[in-house]
């Protein structure tokens, strides 16, 4: 179940559509790591999944408030 937040007015604060956008952000580097792991250029691949990782983890340390 997903946290949603408010503000003192009982408004929903917006943390949703930055969410969507992190793990959309994540997503796209991991296919990246994938589809260049699986051409043969290792390094990289490796690379661009723990680049996608680490998005994704700093953007759950950041929104843990």
């Amino acid at each position: 179940m997903p946290i949603v937040r408010v503000n003192n007015d009982g408004k929903e604060i917006g943390t949703r559509k930055r969410a969507k956008r992190v793990s959309w952000i994540a997503i796209g580097f991991a296919l990246a790591g994938v589809a260049g792991f699986m051409v043969g250029n290792v390094t990289n691949g490796l690379f661009l999944l723990l680049c996608g990782n680490t998005i994704a983890s700093i953007w759950n340390l950041a929104d843990d408030s």
